[in-house]
């Protein structure tokens, strides 16, 4: 559901969605930690430039998933995939010790990361980061014609 509200159309916004299943244990992110838009905003000043630059540069904070991706938000196939992601998680570390959090979130994000690039049967054979990212750029399409319709502008257009 696509809120129609003013501060869901500034660049802003995408500091407060994720990468869903590709960066699904990550911190919450916040824009005083996206060293590449501070690189852009220095490099050319002007902030339309540097904003048109930086949605379509893959992002670390997200799992090298778009701005515009992330704002667009995941689908029905992300969600079936984060099912399997989950079970095959439970399945792989079921009855495991560990002897710190941080052991078992590196070991978890180690899994996330094998998993994500393995051809998976939810997502007809493709590796689930392609199936995300295509899904993504659907989504955001859908949603860039809705709001060119409404006459709505936005950063990610």
């Amino acid at each position: 559901m696509l809120p129609l509200n003013g501060d869901e159309f500034i660049y802003k916004s995408v500091y407060s969605k994720t990468g869903g299943v590709l960066n699904l244990f990550n911190p919450e992110i916040r824009e005083d930690m996206d060293e590449e838009l501070k690189t852009l905003l220095a490099k050319y000043g002007a902030k339309k430039k540097s904003l048109e630059i930086w949605r379509v540069t893959p992002s670390e904070l997200w799992s090298d998933l778009i701005p515009q991706l992330v704002w667009a938000g995941g689908g029905e196939e992300e969600m079936r995939l984060l099912e399997d992601f989950l079970t095959k998680l439970t399945e792989r570390f079921d009855g495991e010790r560990f002897e710190s959090r941080g052991e078992m979130l590196i070991s978890t994000i180690n899994f996330l990361r094998h998993w994500q690039c393995i051809p998976n049967r939810v997502c007809r054979g493709k590796r689930p980061m392609d199936a995300i990212r295509k899904e993504r750029e659907e989504i955001f399409k859908r949603k860039i014609s809705f709001l060119q319709e409404m006459g709505i502008e936005t950063d990610f257009a």
